[in-house]
């Protein structure tokens, strides 16, 4: 993925991770690590990549959802899991996800 691209992608996954960061907290339901909001957030993800003209595929494996641009992973919910809690936004190739458990 190029600067270019990836700065956009970006930009659009941190606003849908706060949009989904909002929606948890007035919910109450896992505002803190978003376990459970993976296929709303990565739809909502997908209808803004799309939007954008940002060619995006939602995907859904092991019983997570995400969306791949360019042969990249773009998870606004990785933080539910432990390797990936501490950053809110995770993009990562798709060779290098293949390390993981999930």
């Amino acid at each position: 993925m190029n600067k270019t691209l990836r700065a956009k992608v970006m930009l659009i996954a941190e606003n849908v991770r706060n949009w989904t960061e909002e929606k948890a907290f007035r919910t109450n339901y896992n505002p803190g690590d978003l376990c459970g909001w993976c296929a709303i957030s990565a739809a909502q993800l997908f209808r803004e990549l799309r939007k954008e003209k940002i060619n995006a595929e939602l995907h859904y494996v092991s019983g997570h959802c995400f969306v791949v641009v360019d042969d990249y992973i773009v998870d606004v919910t990785a933080t539910q899991f432990s390797e990936f809690n501490d950053k809110k936004i995770n993009i990562i190739h798709t060779k290098e996800a293949e390390q993981h458990w999930f």
